[in-house]
């Protein structure tokens, strides 16, 4: 709140002007003609106040014809509310891991909030909210991201929000940076023990020692038929007297 901001509307260079809309009006809150083929324009704000705070959309196109209404787009202002303490963002259990594990991302604050807003850096996709809880004397709310990829690594910040001022926002928390590195982390479980063998080599052994057991047999056998013939021999010789 107190500083300029600009909201840009991207096109077609075939427009000739652009209008940008606030909440449900049925008028175009402003209107720019750019010089030349453009396919965006720009809205400046000098000084953002909690009266411009709301919902905008824009359209482009000509005098006679003009495009569907783009994304909305919420403008939010930030200020010391009532009582207001600034949120803390904590990670549990860390705020570094491997890829694949598991991390919550904390926001809390001694304040009265209704919601809690998780936003990232460089992130234009709409935050996380999730209503507060009340837990050992502090408003919080848990935002879990499991199993974290590299996309989830950057830097956070919360703001607590009441429900009777939904484009007002607390002071952000802390940055909270996320560090995702390392070798992921393999969650799926593995069906060999440390003795196990591979199909090939254990047949290959079977054969093995079925044939070290044929031929130890065989040679039992043989010694067997000599030690019975030289018996059988020595007793039908005469004697010697």
């Amino acid at each position: 709140m107190g500083r300029p901001v600009s909201i840009w509307c991207h096109g077609s260079r075939k427009a000739d002007r652009y209008h940008l809309h606030q909440k449900s009006a049925p008028r175009p809150w402003r209107t720019v003609f750019p010089r030349g083929p453009r396919d965006k324009a720009e809205f400046p704000i000098p000084l953002m106040t909690h009266g411009l705070a709301g919902r905008y959309h824009c359209t482009y196109g000509s005098r006679r014809a003009s495009s569907a209404p783009s994304e909305p787009l919420d403008l939010v202002v930030t200020a010391l509310l009532p009582q207001d303490t600034l949120p803390t963002l904590s990670a549990h259990p860390g705020p570094t891991m491997a890829p694949g594990e598991n991390v919550t991302l904390q926001c809390q604050t001694g304040s009265l909030f209704d919601t809690f807003l998780l936003f990232k850096e460089g992130d234009i996709s709409p935050p996380l909210n999730f209503r507060s809880q009340y837990q050992d004397g502090v408003f919080q709310a848990n935002f879990p991201m499991s199993p974290v990829t590299l996309d989830h690594g950057g830097t956070y910040r919360c703001y607590g929000s009441l429900s009777g001022t939904p484009v007002q926002l607390s002071r952000p928390s802390n940055p909270l940076e996320l560090k995702v590195e390392g070798d992921p982390v393999n969650i799926t479980p593995s069906v060999q023990t440390p003795n196990s063998t591979s199909g090939p080599q254990a047949s290959d052994y079977t054969v093995e020692n079925l044939i070290a057991m044929g031929l130890s047999g065989l040679i039992l056998g043989v010694l067997g038929v000599l030690v019975f013939h030289a018996w059988y021999s020595e007793r039908r010789s005469p004697g010697i007297n």
